[in-house]
């Protein structure tokens, strides 16, 4: 499994990245309670009951992909070995890199648990997240 690199020409100043970054939380905590609540409830009123699980699914992956950016350094350390898959890329979720690093043989005692908790939702969740964000990754989801 090839990890991928952020391109090093596309870097900015620490600056730059803190405003980006305050603007996001900002439009965030603004936009997303108002999104979600017009989405179930456009979806509700338009009876589009087969919409709304995917509508759902999209909200925990984008949260899931936010969650193993933001928890890098600390999943890197307490759930797989030096050697193992890195967490953070942007494109994965974080049952995605436990997934690789359970085939690479290299989860520490953490991060076998919680896949094994993971197991409880849905069996092989870790192994199944990888096929598919491979399927999905580049088909929006």
């Amino acid at each position: 499994m090839q990890q991928q690199n952020f391109n090093p020409k596309f870097t900015q100043s620490i600056w730059f990245s803190m405003v980006l970054l305050i603007i996001s939380f900002l439009l965030i905590f603004i936009t997303v309670p108002f999104g979600l609540i017009y989405g179930v409830i456009a979806l509700l009123f338009r009876r589009s009951f087969k919409f709304f699980g995917d509508f759902v699914l999209k909200v925990a992956i984008v949260l899931d992909i936010l969650g193993n950016v933001t928890m890098q350094f600390l999943f890197n350390d307490l759930l797989i070995t030096k050697d193992g898959y890195k967490f953070g890329e942007v494109n994965e979720t974080i049952s995605n890199v436990l997934g690789k690093n359970q085939l690479m043989g290299t989860l520490k005692k953490p991060g076998k648990i919680l896949i094994k908790w993971l197991e409880i939702i849905e069996e092989e969740h870790c192994l199944n997240s990888i096929k598919y964000l491979d399927e999905n990754q580049f088909k929006g989801l």
